[in-house]
């Protein structure tokens, strides 16, 4: 079921009545209910207290605590920009969880309205914004059209248009110079296996040898990119300091489909029955 305010609304009438506060909409006569949900301190003392008013949405307390921002303006929020977001993700969440509310209420937190708010701001606070992105927070178009010089969405554009024109072969080629985005670029660099990066990686070499003449000859770039993924990919990611998350099971069944493409491409055979290919892992 998708979040929504009237499902906020609801989950927050469980909260017991005392952990309410009396506050004021600043610059507005209006008395609204708080529910205060995460205190954040920060280098240098000051605390930033971020809550829920009694309709659903997020704001941020004064240092009076009697007042909270206009709910709409995100700039008090732009201190969580100083750690890694998947830490300021986790620290949210938890709060949430203290109070008694489910760990849920946390994705209606803005963090995207954060970040967007901030791409648009100071240099310094753009600048925490873009460090974000560059650790892989998760991308909207909107995100991606405000920043998009980042690295990874100029990675996002060229795999769309790849798939726009369908170019396999860029593609594939894409993939194999470990070029930004790649699932290469992951595993060495950030010492990440990425499953969607992977199953793209091996779509395209699925795709690649449906698309070939079975006697033509093999460009050298293609050949040396079936060998090395065969090969390296099991070695990288097998040393006892890489970081597996996906289980044994899967990573077999990854090794084994990296080297039936492999055998399929300088065999000419292929190892699987149908039209169908694979399914993603």
């Amino acid at each position: 079921m998708a979040l929504t305010d009237e499902n906020i609304r609801t989950m927050l009438q469980a909260v017991a009545p005392e952990a309410w506060r009396s506050v004021v909409v600043d610059g507005t006569a209006q008395s609204r209910q708080w529910l205060t949900i995460l205190e954040y301190s920060v280098p240098g003392g000051s605390t930033h207290t971020f809550g829920l008013l009694d309709d659903g949405t997020w704001s941020a307390l004064y240092a009076d605590h009697t007042r909270v921002v206009v709910p709409d303006n995100r700039v008090p929020f732009f201190p969580l920009l100083e750690d890694p977001w998947r830490e300021t993700a986790r620290r949210i969440e938890a709060a949430v969880q203290t109070v008694g509310l489910p760990a849920k209420v946390a994705w209606s937190f803005p963090l995207d309205a954060t970040v967007l708010l901030a791409l648009r701001s100071s240099e310094y606070w753009r600048e925490k914004a873009l460090r974000w992105i560059d650790d892989d927070y998760p991308l909207t178009d909107e995100i991606a059209a405000l920043a998009p010089r980042a690295q990874r969405v100029r990675a996002r554009h060229l795999e769309r248009m790849f798939l726009v024109f369908g170019n396999c072969q860029e593609a594939l080629r894409h993939e194999f110079e470990a070029s930004d985005g790649s699932f290469l670029i992951k595993l060495r660099t950030h010492l990440e296996w990425d499953k969607n990066s992977f199953n793209r990686l091996t779509e395209l070499m699925l795709q690649y040898l449906r698309e070939r003449p079975p006697d033509a000859p093999i460009p050298r770039w293609v050949a040396e990119g079936f060998w090395f993924l065969d090969g390296w990919v099991r070695d990288w990611s097998s040393h006892p300091c890489f970081p597996k998350h996906h289980g044994d099971e899967y990573y077999a069944a990854a090794y084994e489909r990296l080297h039936d493409l492999a055998y399929w491409l300088f065999t000419g055979a292929s190892p699987y029955e149908g039209a169908s290919g694979f399914d993603p892992l």
